[in-house]
């Protein structure tokens, strides 16, 4: 039984395959994407929208994501508090793509020093909140969300609730994830703008 009616007996349960389009038509669904990602959601032009795994039906749900997850209020994290943790587990997957773009928010929010302490895996140490929510970050990843029982008391002493927890590892999970696509696209030789290279973990070698 599927979910919420039965199969008809002897009907197939495979799912229709969505057909391909035309080229010229790829081509308009494409452009469209590119059109709502930076327009709707504005992102810059950057050249990861050109790969192919950026489909049109992806672009829009990357954007749609990125603006749902980024401009909802939380209960315990702050816009600024989500830069960090986004780039803390950036640091941690070392994925250069999104790693710089978070470094950049970062910026707006804490000190330069603070800001390329997280950037190489460290901690910041002139932001005690900020020092709070990096490590919570941190401990989300180390055991895919769940916390030992020392690990757990050591944050609820630095005032990290469960409730709290809960979003530091909900926003975690969702960065992970694009860690994840982008350390793919880059492998598939995506390129990675100099605006990015400037702020990103290799700024001060290649």
């Amino acid at each position: 039984m599927r979910f919420g009616r039965k199969l008809v007996e002897g009907a197939s349960e495979e799912t229709p395959v969505p057909k391909k389009p035309k080229v010229k038509e790829a081509e308009e669904q494409k452009a469209d994407a590119l059109k709502y990602a930076t327009e709707v959601g504005g992102f810059p032009p950057l050249a990861f929208w050109s790969m192919p795994q950026f489909t049109p039906a992806m672009v829009k749900l990357f954007t749609d994501k990125e603006k749902l997850v980024n401009s909802y209020p939380m209960t315990y994290i702050t816009d600024a508090e989500k830069e960090i943790i986004y780039a803390v587990v950036s640091a941690a997957n070392n994925c250069e793509m999104c790693l710089s773009f978070h470094a950049m928010g970062m910026a707006q929010t804490l000190s330069p020093e603070d800001c390329k302490l997280i950037v190489d895996g460290g901690l910041p140490t002139q932001n005690e909140r900020a020092r709070t929510i990096a490590i919570a970050a941190k401990y989300a990843i180390c055991h895919k969300g769940l916390l030992l029982e020392r690990e757990a008391a050591h944050l609820e002493s630095m005032g990290v609730s469960k409730e709290m927890y809960g979003e530091i590892l909900f926003l975690a999970g969702q960065i992970t994830a694009n860690n994840m696509f982008f350390v793919y696209l880059i492998q598939q030789g995506v390129a990675v703008e100099e605006m990015l290279q400037a702020v990103g973990p290799f700024a001060s070698t290649v």
